[in-house]
């Protein structure tokens, strides 16, 4: 509980949220305004600006593309390399049921 606590503390904090204050409805309807407002008016901006953001969005396709190929071929290295060293299962150690250490 303390945890989910800390963490809703701190995620309320990153948010501009103040939790010890509880709003009012009107606060509430007004954020909510405000939002939409804040939203329709960043997506009037995007849509002008679609033009000069094209390459730049063209390459961040590409670079996503890319650095998912590279991730995915570093990955069947790791796994390789690590099942090349597997040891099998009877040579592991087992922990007695009993036995502290």
């Amino acid at each position: 509980r303390q945890r989910a606590a800390l963490y809703l503390a701190e995620w309320t904090e990153g948010r501009g949220l103040n939790i010890t204050k509880p709003t009012s409805a009107v606060s509430l309807m007004l954020s909510v305004r405000l939002r939409k407002e804040l939203r329709r008016r960043l997506l009037t901006l995007a849509v002008r600006k679609i033009p000069t953001l094209t390459p730049f969005m063209v390459g961040a396709a590409i670079g996503a593309l890319l650095n998912h190929y590279d991730t995915t071929r570093l990955a069947q290295a790791i796994r390789a390399d690590l099942r090349a060293r597997q040891a099998p299962w009877p040579a592991l150690p087992t922990q007695e049921s009993g036995a502290d250490s």
